[in-house]
């Protein structure tokens, strides 16, 4: 009997839509500045299990080039013995403490990796492994680290659940986690140490593979967060007290910047300048959103501008469009917007808005919608006086008929079904 992986590698015909391998082979030249090979056998299979049936044609990276092989058999073994060099990307987290103002306000109890908030973008291949090393360096908490919606296949010491796989890692020492990156698409790691994350232990990363879109330009990750102006470990003091309630959060940032108005004009703040995103017409754009809250859902939307679905978590998907696109608590949707307003403006600029999700966040009151700028003309520093879409922010996921996977699998029933 043929193993269901060896099915998969041997395929008598095979079409790989001309999109996903240009897109794909767009995006192993960006991570690596040059074209590498798909590794080992299991990746193999995914590779075939991300095509579609047809003629044969089939298009991979092997020895730095692009090699098509038309209406001609595979010597898998062969094959596989070219494929064997493993690419191994590696990073290292330093994990510390130290004050930050990411809106003005200043948060002397921030957690931290590498001295920055968020922390460092990990990027790898579909396939690639990948060697974290974290230090940490906290004053009295050990910690671990989660990478969010990982298969951890035949690694599962390495998902960085503490107290459930792996002891967490006191102050001053440190631990490898290495695992093989088996999806592509976007998410992040944090902390999975009680609440510190809420306190800035988050980063994002990507793994570059197939897409359902073309796009010309990728912008880099885009963290949505809720903020608070206190200590995470405090509010949840607080909470359980006699009488206690769930705590309030005090803004929202993007890119780990935010503005907060004090409502006081005799107490002014300095305030962070707004990040801003040039865009180019006859473009289009790729943007990773992601939600990294502690506590709120939020709505995504660009003013005047539509946006071409294209993935959800780490499952590219049937494009579809929308001007809004809700993102739950850890969820991660690839967006394509394409800079041709739909409604014009006199200074080229628009906002970026972030809704709070009725019912779906512990905002007091409304926070500032307007979070980032969306530029032609990278000369005019003006806010815009662009106007939103009619958006109801309600609390309810995108629709899933909408929600088709570009490339179904079948689940076989359970093995231990008696």
């Amino acid at each position: 009997m043929t193993s269901p992986i060896l099915r998969g590698l041997i395929m008598s015909s095979v079409l790989l839509p001309s999109a996903i391998v240009s897109n794909f082979a767009g995006s192993l030249v960006d991570a690596v500045g040059r074209p590498r090979a798909i590794t080992i056998g299991f990746c193999i299979f995914a590779f075939g299990a991300a095509i579609q049936a047809g003629s044969i044609h089939i298009a991979m990276f092997i020895g730095g080039r692009i090699i098509h092989s038309n209406n001609v058999s595979l010597n898998l073994l062969s094959f596989q013995e070219r494929l064997q060099e493993l690419y191994s990307r590696k990073y290292t987290l330093d994990v510390s403490e130290m004050a930050l103002a990411p809106d003005g306000v200043a948060f002397e109890h921030a957690k931290v990796f590498n001295g920055s908030y968020p922390g460092p973008w990990i990027q790898a291949c579909w396939c690639d492994d990948i060697e974290v090393t974290v230090r940490n360096h906290l004053w009295f908490n050990g910690t671990t680290i989660h990478w969010h919606g990982i298969r951890q296949s035949n690694t599962a010491e390495m998902d960085g659940v503490n107290a459930v796989t792996q002891c967490p890692i006191t102050p001053g020492e440190e631990f490898t986690y290495k695992f093989k990156a088996v999806q592509y698409g976007s998410s992040w790691y944090h902390s999975h140490y009680s609440l510190q994350y809420a306190d800035g232990l988050a980063g994002p990363m990507t793994t570059y593979g197939p897409s359902s879109e073309n796009y010309t330009y990728a912008v880099e990750p885009i963290l949505m967060t809720d903020w608070n102006h206190r200590c995470a470990f405090e509010d949840w003091a607080w909470s359980l007290r006699p009488g206690g309630k769930r705590p309030n959060m005090t803004n929202i940032l993007l890119y780990g910047k935010g503005r907060y108005d004090t409502g006081n004009p005799a107490r002014p703040i300095g305030q962070p300048l707004r990040y801003s995103e040039i865009f180019e017409r006859r473009k289009r754009y790729l943007l990773r959103l992601l939600n990294t809250s502690l506590d709120s859902t939020f709505v995504f939307s660009i003013d005047g501008h539509n946006m071409t679905v294209i993935g959800s978590d780490f499952v590219t998907i049937e494009p579809y469009n929308t001007s809004a696109v809700l993102v739950g608590i850890g969820q991660r949707y690839h967006v394509v917007v394409e800079p041709n307003p739909l409604l014009a403006v006199p200074d080229d600029n628009h906002w970026v808005r972030i809704f709070a999700a009725e019912g779906c966040t512990a905002f007091p009151t409304k926070p500032d919608n307007r979070t980032v700028i969306i530029r032609y003309n990278a000369k005019n520093s003006d806010d815009p006086i662009s106007q939103s879409f009619d958006i109801n922010p309600i609390c309810a996921d995108e629709p899933y008929e909408k929600l088709v996977p570009k490339l179904r699998w079948k689940v076989d029933p359970p093995s231990n079904n008696d």
